[in-house]
């Protein structure tokens, strides 16, 4: 049998990190409507199933787009970031279907 080790999300909880911004001089915001894709749209369907089931909030989406690295904050989109927070939450949980850990 393979085991795997998921290693938790952690961070301390006054830590600052590349999406914390405030006061930092930003650029124009593009406040135009955009069509999402599929996928961005499932991704958001997902978190608000898990969080109407009670088995997600979102602090702990928030905890994982903040844990993650200042390269992929800078690299990936929004639904990227939600995306990439969602997989980690779910293994953190060992929720992998068909997977042993």
């Amino acid at each position: 049998m393979t085991t795997a080790t998921v290693t938790p999300i952690e961070r301390h909880p006054l830590a600052g990190g590349p999406h914390d911004v405030g006061g930092a001089e930003g650029g124009p915001l593009d406040r135009h409507e955009h069509s999402y894709e599929l996928w961005e749209r499932q991704t958001h369907a997902v978190m608000l199933l898990l969080c109407r089931k009670g088995k997600l909030t979102v602090d702990e989406l928030r905890r994982g787009v903040e844990a993650l690295s200042e390269a992929a904050t800078k690299s990936m989109t929004y639904y990227e970031r939600w995306a990439a927070s969602l997989v980690a939450i779910c293994l953190e949980r060992c929720w992998a279907v068909g997977v042993s850990y």
